[in-house]
C-alpha cells in the first residue's frame, strides 16, 4: 500500500488550477438544477391556463419528477460508481438539456409526465455526479466535496 502523505512531500504533484475550473462548473450545474425548480413553479399558472391543466393534474406533474427524482438517486449513484462521473455526467447533462427543450415541445398531460419524469431522473443523476467530483485534497488530507463540509478524509491505514 502507498504512504499518504507521501514521504517527500516537496517531489509530489502540485494540485492544479483545474479545481478551481471543476469547482466552477459543479456550482453551476447545481445553480441550473434549483433554478430548474423554481422556474417551474413560476412557470406553473401559465401552463395551467394554457394547457386548460386542473391543480389535480399539475400535482400529479410534480409528483412525476419528485418520485423520479426521489427513485434515481441510488441507481445514479451506483452509475456514476460503475462508469465514472467523468462518463456519466455529460451524458446525464445533454439529456437534461434534451428535458428542457421536450418541456417546450409538449402539449398533452401524458407527454407533460414523461418529460417531467426523465427531468427527475437526469436531475437526480446531475446532482450524485456532481457530487462525486472531489475538488482538492492537500497534504494534510482535508477533502472538499460540491454540498458537504470540509473535513478530514478518512483512513484505512492504522496509525494515519
Amino acid at each position: 500500500m502507498s504512504e499518504y502523505p507521501p514521504a517527500n512531500v516537496a517531489t509530489a504533484a502540485c494540485p492544479t488550477r483545474i479545481r478551481w475550473l471543476v469547482l466552477f462548473l459543479a456550482c453551476l450545474t447545481s445553480w441550473l438544477l434549483y433554478l430548474h425548480r423554481y422556474s417551474w413553479g413560476v412557470i406553473k399558472p401559465e401552463v395551467k391556463s394554457e394547457f386548460g391543466f386542473s391543480d389535480t393534474r399539475l400535482g400529479w406533474l410534480d409528483s412525476a419528477f419528485n418520485l423520479s427524482y426521489a427513485l434515481f438517486q441510488v441507481p445514479g449513484g451506483l452509475l456514476g460508481d460503475w462508469l465514472g462521473p467523468a462518463i456519466v455526467l455529460p451524458v446525464i447533462i445533454f439529456a437534461w438539456s434534451g428535458c428542457v427543450a421536450g418541456t417546450a415541445m409538449v402539449g398533452q398531460a401524458w407527454s407533460f409526465a414523461g418529460v417531467r419524469t426523465l427531468f427527475g431522473l437526469t436531475q437526480a443523476g446531475a446532482y450524485v455526479f456532481a457530487g462525486l467530483c472531489w475538488l482538492a485534497i492537500d497534504a494534510t488530507r482535508k477533502v472538499f466535496t460540491v454540498g458537504t463540509t470540509p473535513g478530514t478524509a478518512p483512513s484505512s491505514e492504522p496509525n494515519a
